[in-house]
């Protein structure tokens, strides 16, 4: 079963910036992010992969897929590439660093 999100909830809380090649770029504020918390998972990239498809699966809500990107400084979130290892942040250190 593949989700989808909501067209408004994609570009939350950034922009697009069109490259001269065609391609664009989403633009958003980072959060701070120390990895002090043993609850921190890792998760392998597999085909199908989805930034908010971890977020359903770890948190149970597919909107905080822009904490995995930005702990992982991951820019393009259809570009995942396979095999690479990303930290699963606990949402409970993110949030309270903000």
């Amino acid at each position: 079963m593949a989700l989808l999100l909501k067209e408004e909830n994609l570009f939350a809380n950034g922009y697009v910036i069109e490259l001269p090649d065609g391609r664009s770029l989403l633009k958003r504020d980072k959060p701070s992010y120390n990895p002090l918390a043993n609850k921190d998972r890792t998760h392998i990239i597999t085909e199908g992969d989805k930034p908010w498809i971890l977020a359903y699966r770890f948190y149970g809500d597919d909107k905080r897929w822009h904490a995995i990107m930005d702990v992982n400084k991951i820019y393009n979130p259809f570009d995942l590439p396979i095999g690479l290892e990303i930290i699963i942040p606990d949402l409970d250190v993110l949030t309270a660093g903000q």
